[in-house]
């Protein structure tokens, strides 16, 4: 069980600018969400402070909102930081620096939605084609 009020105490001196919001799942699974500014910082102190074993994957999907993404991390309990950014152009700071076993989570966000990791050394595709010349297959429409 994550202690929620370490968690947030742990965000308000991570995250100035907002105030995250901690979610509770049916299935136990803490979700937090954060801005893409702050992920780097919450990560580095989640590592730092915290009872911190590894990132388990990083998902992601489309809505009409653009890209949501989560960075599934285990901490003795399962916790979701869900960072939100556009379809267009989508962008997130890269994990790698401080992880060095994002490296092909981020290659398979890039692969499949188009995401572009700021930092990353090396975006070459893990899933597709060399010369792949469609839209990422998670966001290609019908038909496409």
């Amino acid at each position: 069980m994550i202690d929620l009020e370490a968690l947030r105490e742990l965000l308000l001196g991570c995250c100035p600018a907002a105030i995250p919001s901690i979610q509770v799942g049916v299935d136990g699974e803490t979700y937090v969400d954060i801005s893409q500014d702050d992920l780097l910082g919450v990560v580095y102190a989640l590592m730092q402070t915290t009872n911190w074993h590894h990132l388990s994957a990083i998902t992601g999907s489309a809505d009409e909102e653009g890209l949501q993404v989560l960075y599934h991390v285990w901490l003795g309990a399962g916790l979701s930081l869900r960072v939100r950014c556009g379809q267009e152009a989508p962008r997130l700071p890269s994990l790698v620096p401080l992880i060095p076993g994002a490296d092909w989570y981020e290659r398979e966000a890039h692969d499949l939605l188009g995401i572009e990791f700021s930092g990353h050394p090396n975006l070459k595709p893990l899933l597709l084609p060399d010369k792949w010349d469609g839209p990422p297959p998670l966001l290609a429409k019908d038909g496409a």
